[in-house]
Parts: C-alpha cells; structure tokens; sequence
C-alpha cells in the first residue's frame, strides 16, 4: 500500500556530482561518466589543385574541391553552409557538394575567381556570372547571402541576381543616414555586418573614435545608426570608444539581440530597444604561466570571466548561447549568463602543428582557430589557419556538446 500519493508514483531518485563525473543512482549503486565527449572530425583538408588550370571548384564534395583558402563563412536556416573559397562565394549542401553562387572563375586557373577589391565593378547581373571582391559574407533568412565587397554591400537574391545593398564604394566615416546605397561606408571588411531575423542588415563602422558605429540597413534600403558609444568617453553600459576600440563579429539572435566583440575580447549585447549590456569577459585572469589550463571563470558567471583573444566569428546556437571562438578553445554562454568550455584545451603554449587530432577528444585538443560557426543541428565547425575545417558534433542527435551522458550498465538507458 501506499505506492502512490497525490496522483504521483514513487521512483529511483539519482543525483550527480559534476566536480568527481559521477552519478549517484537511488539504490546505492554508482555510474561514472565514462562516455568520452564528442570528437573531432577532420572535414575537409586543403587541396593543392586549385592552381591547377583543370582544377575543379564545385559540383564536387568539399573534400575533393581544389581550395587555397577559406575566408569567411556563415551557416543558413535551410541547412546549408555558405562560404568564400578562393574567392569566389559557394553554397555547401548537407551532403557537402560545393556550388559556386558568387564569383567568376580565372579562365587559367577555373579553381579561383577573380577577386576585384576595388569596390568599383558593378554589382548587379547573375551573381555566378560577375567579378566580385568579397571579404565577409552573412546568410540572410530568406536564403539571401549578404556580402561585403570594398566600402559596399551587396546581396546574392534567391533567384542568383545579384543586388547593390549599400555603401557608394568610396571609404567614409560618418554618421550620414538616409538611403543606403548613397551613403559612403567605412568598414574593415572582414566580420562586420550580421543579418537579423528580419532580414536588417547590420554594418560595423570602422573609423577614428569619433566614429565608431553600427549602421542598419533595412529591408527598403533605409541605412540609420543603429548603435554608436557615446563620444570618445564611456556610455552607461561601460564600453569605452577609444581610439583603438573596434565592433567587432557582429551576430544576431533569433531575438534580434545583436552581439559584437571589442579589441579587449570583451562581448557586448545591443538590445532591440537599443541598450548596451555587458555579456563577458570583465574578470581577471593569471595568463603568467603559459603552460596552464586557464578556465579563466568557466562555469561561473561569463560578465567576470575573462577571454583570452577571440577569433574568427561569434555565433547563436540552436538552444540561444552565444559561442565564441577563443584562443584554442570554443566558450559558450548560456541564455542564463554563464560561461562553459563547449570543446578545445585553453593552454596559451599549446602547438598543434604536426599532430593528427582527427578523432581524438574535443576537450583534449587546442585549436588554431581562424573562424567559426554552429550548424542548425548543434555541430560546431571551426577552421585551422584556414587550410582545413573540423567538426564537432553532439554526442546524439538532440543533445547539446556540453551535456553529460552516462549510460546504465546493460545499455537499455542513457542518463544526460
């Protein structure tokens, strides 16, 4: 009697400590977490026969494209990844066949396109038919891929036409407003516009302290300033517009919050009301010993933690933490402001030239990361020194790379 009470049945209660990775079961018993977290898995690596005058680009796997370089890349909301190689920009489908969308090959050398940086060439016509000089590149969520190209904007429409967004192509810093494409933009060109969920693109000014902004471009070609620090002082959020300080690796969240990094690897969040709230990297941090693994506040709150350099991209993940690419290691910061290490090994004198990590445990390995990004199913993806991508992919499908999984003796049960 009494196996029920208040409509609720009676069972095994578990717990877990997380500082020993042990799972304290309800009957005595004990399960340690002796399941290894995700891997690594070597993607693609550089293929020398992009110089090739028979080399191929597309209409292949990405592992057997002739490839130089990658220089940026972004993932859509319909699964696939968008990336420029070799200066040309191509769409990467589920199965990794590559597709150039953006760019026009060198007739001498059919791996590259011609990348015209000057910001002069016309942007319209097919966008796989014309010279292009792109730098960054974000997917919007109508399947438009934005991009930058000299002091311009453009986007590559659905239908494969290609659209003047903004910018004249002559450098400006200013506050200027009105319509876009007669506005005179100053960027650096690399990791400086993000797209929003409403398909407003968001520009990083770089320029003098004075300067300093975030322009938005609407969906009827309206530019306005977004956000700018208040003069060469502090604002009330505390981001400082020094001469050096930059907005950088602009990302938005499915909420419209929009992320940005400064040069003090220090992250920041600009509110759909236009408010500035510190996200991480505030706290103290003893980098002396260069052969320590610093948590430098993993697991505690990411405002006083503190990052070492972040490089490459911010992204959101499917679950709405922020990622970001730090020195060796992928950090993630939950919606409930606290910081973990998603995958990598923060030792600042860690060397990974020459060693194989195909394979080997995420948590084990030391990154050198040019960029990033998180694929809609949770995989992470990262660069190394731009030759070579690796992903790393929960466990399980449903669940997150930072979860615990251990499962029961017999296999029938997995505890998470």
């Amino acid at each position: 009697a009494g196996q029920e009470f208040g409509g609720w049945s009676l069972n095994i209660h578990h717990s877990y400590d997380p500082q020993a990775r042990t799972l304290y079961l309800g009957d005595g018993r004990q399960r340690n977490a002796n399941i290894p977290g995700p891997v690594v898995d070597l993607l693609v690596e550089q293929n020398p026969c992009y110089s090739d005058p028979d080399g191929v680009l597309e209409g292949l796997p990405l592992g057997e494209t002739c490839f130089r370089d990658i220089f940026d890349i972004d993932t859509g909301l319909d699964g696939n990844l968008y990336m420029i190689l070799n200066a040309c920009i191509v769409r990467i489908e589920p199965d990794m066949t590559v597709t150039r969308i953006g760019g026009l090959p060198e007739v001498s050398q059919p791996a590259i396109c011609n990348g015209d940086f000057s910001g002069t060439l016309p942007l319209e016509g097919v966008a796989s038919e014309t010279i292009i000089g792109p730098k960054d590149i974000a997917a919007g969520p109508d399947g438009s891929v934005y991009f930058t190209d000299g002091n311009r904007i453009g986007r590559i429409r659905p239908d494969g036409m290609l659209e003047h967004i903004a910018g004249t192509g002559a450098s400006g810093a200013n506050f200027d407003t009105g319509v876009a494409t007669e506005i005179d933009l100053n960027g650096h060109n690399h990791n400086d516009i993000a797209v929003g969920p409403d398909g407003s693109v968001y520009q990083s000014q770089y320029g003098s302290a004075g300067f300093l902004a975030i322009r938005r471009i609407d969906t009827n070609g309206e530019l306005t300033i977004y956000y700018k620090p208040g003069g060469t002082g502090c604002t009330a959020g505390g981001f400082c517009a020094t001469q050096n300080s930059r907005l950088l690796d602009l990302t938005v969240g499915p909420d419209g919050r929009l992320y940005f990094r400064d040069d003090e690897a220090q992250v920041w969040a600009v509110e759909t009301d236009g408010a500035l709230t510190p996200i991480g990297g505030f706290g103290p941090c003893d980098w002396s010993d260069p052969s320590r693994i610093g948590d430098c506040g993993d697991g505690g709150p990411a405002i006083d933690a503190q990052f070492y350099s972040i490089k490459g991209n911010l992204d959101v993940d499917r679950d709405g933490s922020l990622l970001l690419w730090d020195i060796r290691t992928v950090r993630r910061i939950t919606p409930d402001g606290i910081v973990t290490r998603a995958a990598g090994e923060q030792r600042i004198d860690w060397s990974g030239e020459g060693q194989d990590i195909d394979g080997r445990p995420a948590a084990q390995i030391g990154f050198d990361t040019e960029w990033g990004a998180v694929m809609p199913d949770g995989t992470l993806l990262l660069s190394g020194g731009w030759k070579s991508i690796y992903g790393i992919s929960p466990m399980m499908p449903g669940f997150t790379n930072d979860e615990v999984s251990i499962p029961s003796e017999n296999g029938s049960a997995l505890y998470v």
